[in-house]
């Protein structure tokens, strides 16, 4: 009789159990629909010139970034730095230089935004050689 009050009592609280959870699964979610306007007045204007010209644009503003960030300049020099790199991708096909370049300047904006200095300074080390190599293919070209 012990064995059929224990099976009894593991089935009622199985029972009870499974009943309590169902009893909490059902959700009911109400939308909320807001509808807002935002308007943007601000225009980004891309840096004229050819790709190999930017390069160096890019290049020497790399190295900029570091004692700019020391001023509280550094967000405004990156902005440079991401209008420089926007209008050289849109003249370059995806090679192995834009993956290379673009990782550094991405290397450089997170640097900016953890205030590391030296992070900035060691992506524009690596941005100078890679503009290097990309330079000579850009005018070997």
């Amino acid at each position: 009789m012990r064995i059929r009050a224990r099976r009894i009592a593991v089935l009622a609280a199985i029972a009870a159990g499974t009943l309590a959870l169902q009893a909490c699964g059902e959700t009911t979610i109400v939308a909320v629909t807001t509808t807002s306007t935002t308007v943007v007045n601000a225009t980004t204007t891309l840096p004229a010139g050819t790709a190999a010209q930017l390069v160096v644009k890019l290049r020497d503003t790399a190295f900029l970034l570091s004692p700019a960030m020391i001023d509280g300049r550094g967000k405004q020099v990156m902005e440079e730095l991401d209008r420089l790199w926007d209008a050289i991708k849109a003249q370059l096909p995806r090679t192995t230089f834009v993956e290379s370049a673009g990782h550094q300047i991405d290397l450089m904006r997170v640097g900016v935004e953890r205030k590391r200095a030296a992070d900035v300074d060691k992506a524009a080390l690596h941005l100078d050689a890679i503009a290097d190599a990309g330079l000579a293919g850009l005018q070997g070209a």
